[in-house]
Parts: structure tokens; C-alpha cells; sequence
């Protein structure tokens, strides 16, 4: 700053951090375009002066905005984080800048940056030194380098962000996605706190073709919704993560066509997501539930790292079934070794032998329990906690 005279750095580091020392008066100088009064650069002049650079954050590892100064020789991969932006027609990437990746994420509060994050690990992996680009390389492609950082390499959240703005001082991500990085973090440490329902679905009205898989918020907050508090709509596609699996809802009209890719971005969330792989244990084998209305997960699930080359399977039942008249899905209970039949307080009158002949007539063939509210006893309770 104006007052303060720092100690020159000596590189013998990748990352050297300026040493501090007493301020030491200096002589009056003539100012220079772009400072402010204390002799400090506006942020104009800082972002001016930063447009040209390709940022090292690690030898494979770079960060640029849509101003850079191209290598004239070399292999690059490009990540594009802002596909919108048009680049500046001296400033297009050459051919040896090879897209790997190109996202329509915008700068914004509401954006959602995570689910996004498998993706791009994904295509980092075997892509040689890569280039994380947004417009001006300060929020969107610094975002995802602290999220590399903390997902490839185990650092902290405060640590992958100190090692980001060494490397590129302008570095500042917009206050959402330093909320959803610091939800990355949470996520590493502590299990209850990570989003047991995810919903799929396209990013945006701006980006419909391109379907990702978002946890559900409760709303107007960044906590995460329990499955009892996401409504199903008709088209939906829910993912419920359980602790031995994950089980795909799908909505009477969903767009069945999704429940691929849909598999494909769960297995990508979990096997590329490296902070997660260090602190769970895998299982050995998933099975995910299609169906049509009728499967729910238990009320707290917390998630499950799959193995990518674990196999899926189809569930060979649901989970629960939910019914709101006698002419439900009570097919769902055919291979079930024992069924409870809840009956909400609001139920209309119906005897208790005709709910035990519909389920009799949908092959039900274990013991049949009905169970109204408020009586609900262990037996009920043991079975709804396992997943019965």
C-alpha cells in the first residue's frame, strides 16, 4: 500500500507468499493511472492488469478470462465456464486451446455451481493441463479451481482459497458460490448435513437442454430438504440416497428418456467427487427403484459413494408405497415378506377386511398389518426405519 513497503519475493517456491515488514516512509511520488489515493489500484486497474494472464495455480492448472494472451505453442484443454460471453475477436482461443468442456453458468447469487462440479472434475481428469475460463477469470473459473483444489487434493476450504488468490489475486468468487463451497466443505466432514434428495432436471430457461442433478433446497434457504419435504410433481425425477442405495423416482409423466443420463450424473457425483471417496465407505453393490409414483425413501437418508464400476441393478421392490385411495399401486407390495398398511387420520371409512382383499388381490403374500395413526407401535416403526 502507499505506506507500507514489502520485502521482495525470492522464488523459490511455486507459491511464494510476500513476507511483511515495518512500514518504511517513502518519498512522494507522482501517482499512476488506475491508483487510488493511498497509492493502492482500483479494482478497474487490478482486472485490467490481470486480463492478459494465464494464472498458474498448478502446473495443470490454469485461469484466464476471455482477455488473455494466447501461448503460441502448446496443449491446452479449455474449460469454458461462461459459454454466453462472446470472446473479443483478438482474443480467441487458437487451435492449439482445445474445448473440453463449455458451461452456460452465470455470475449470479442463484446460480448453482455444484452440480456442475462432477462434470468438470470428470473432464480434468485425463486432460493434461487444463484452462478454467470465464469472462473476466475472477468468480466462475476461480470457483471451480478452489473446488478442484479441495476435491483432488483434500485441502480446506480457507486453503484452496488462499492458494487460488496467490496465484490470481483477483480472484473472488460472488457470495453463492463462496456459500456453495463452503457447503463442499460441510459436506466432507459431516454426513448429516449432506442432501439426501437431488432432483434432475434442466439448468435453466437459458440452458434447457442441458439436464443436471441439483439437491433440494428447503425453500428461500441453502438447507437441504428432507425427503417428507419435496413434493413430487408428475414430472419429476428424484434420486433418494440411502445408505445401501440409491432409488430413482420417477414421475407418472417424467421423461423416462432422462433416467440414464440421470444414473449417469449420480455415478459421476459420487466417483469424481474425491473429498467424499476419503470418507465413506463403498458398497459393493446399488440398486436403483423405477417406478411410477410410489417410492419414497426413509425420512433421513444420508448419501452413499458409488464405485463407477459397480454395476446398477434394478430394485427388486420399493422401498414404501404411497397410496391416496384403494385403487393404488398395490401391485408394489407383491414380493414384499410382510406389508403395513398405514392408514392416515383423515382416511376415509373403509373396514379393514377390504384393504386386506385388495392387497390379497395384488399377490400380497406375507402377514398384513393395519396400522392406524396414532397407534403406531415398535413392530411399525422397526420396519419403516429399515426401509420396509
Amino acid at each position: 500500500m502507499g505506506g507500507t513497503q514489502s520485502a521482495p519475493v525470492t522464488d523459490t517456491a511455486p507459491f511464494s507468499v510476500v513476507p511483511s515488514t515495518p512500514a518504511i516512509p517513502k518519498a512522494p511520488r507522482t501517482s499512476v493511472v488506475g491508483e487510488t489515493e493511498d497509492g493502492a489500484l482500483s479494482r478497474a486497474a487490478k482486472l485490467a492488469q490481470a486480463a492478459p494472464q494465464l494464472s498458474m495455480v498448478r502446473p495443470h492448472l490454469l485461469i484466464a478470462g476471455h482477455r488473455a494472451q494466447w501461448p503460441t505453442a502448446g496443449d491446452y484443454a479449455l474449460i469454458n465456464c461462461a459459454r454466453e460471453a462472446l470472446f473479443p475477436d483478438d482474443c480467441v482461443p487458437p487451435a492449439h486451446v482445445r474445448p473440453i468442456l463449455s458451461l452456460a453458468l452465470r455470475d449470479g447469487p442463484s446460480q448453482e455451481l455444484l452440480p456442475f462440479l462432477p462434470r468438470v472434475l470428470a473432464a480434468m481428469a485425463d486432460a493434461g493441463v487444463v484452462v478454467l475460463l470465464c469472462q473476466q477469470g475472477v468468480s466462475r473459473s476461480c470457483s471451480f479451481a478452489i473446488a478442484a483444489l479441495m476435491c483432488n487434493e483434500g485441502l480446506s476450504y480457507a486453503d484452496a482459497f488462499a492458494t487460488v488468490k496467490a496465484a490470481r489475486p483477483i480472484c473472488s468468487p460472488n457470495p453463492g458460490f463462496l456459500c456453495q463451497l463452503l457447503e463442499l466443505e460441510t459436506y466432507r466432514t459431516d454426513r448429516s448435513k449432506r442432501p439426501p434428495v437431488y432432483c434432475f432436471g434442466p439448468h435453466g430457461a437459458h440452458d434447457a437442454h442441458t439436464w443436471v442433478l441439483t439437491a433440494c433446497h428447503v425453500p428461500n434457504s441453502r438447507r437441504a430438504a428432507r425427503p417428507t419435504q419435496v413434493e413430487r410433481h408428475t414430472k419429476a425425477l428424484l434420486a433418494y440416497c440411502l445408505p445401501e442405495a440409491v432409488h430413482v423416482w420417477c414421475g407418472a409423466t417424467a421423461e423416462t428418456s432422462q433416467v440414464g443420463p440421470m444414473e449417469h450424473e449420480i455415478r459421476e457425483l459420487y466417483a469424481r467427487s474425491t473429498a467424499f471417496l476419503s470418507l465413506l465407505q463403498t458398497t459393493s453393490e446399488t440398486a436403483f427403484a423405477y417406478g411410477c409414483y410410489d417410492v419414497v425413501a426413509p425420512p433421513t437418508p444420508p448419501l452413499l459413494v458409488v464405485e463407477p464400476e459397480t454395476p446398477i441393478a434394478t430394485a427388486s421392490r420399493a422401498v414404501l408405497s404411497v397410496a391416496t385411495h384403494l385403487d393404488g399401486p398395490w401391485e408394489v407390495l407383491r414380493d414384499a415378506s410382510t406389508a403395513f398398511v398405514w392408514l392416515g387420520a383423515d382416511h376415509p371409512a373403509t373396514p379393514s377386511d377390504v384393504v386386506s382383499a385388495k392387497l390379497r388381490a395384488a399377490g400380497a403374500i406375507g402377514p398384513i398389518t393395519i396400522v392406524l395413526q396414532g397407534d403406531e407401535g415398535e413392530p411399525f416403526w422397526d420396519a419403516y426405519e429399515s426401509g420396509y
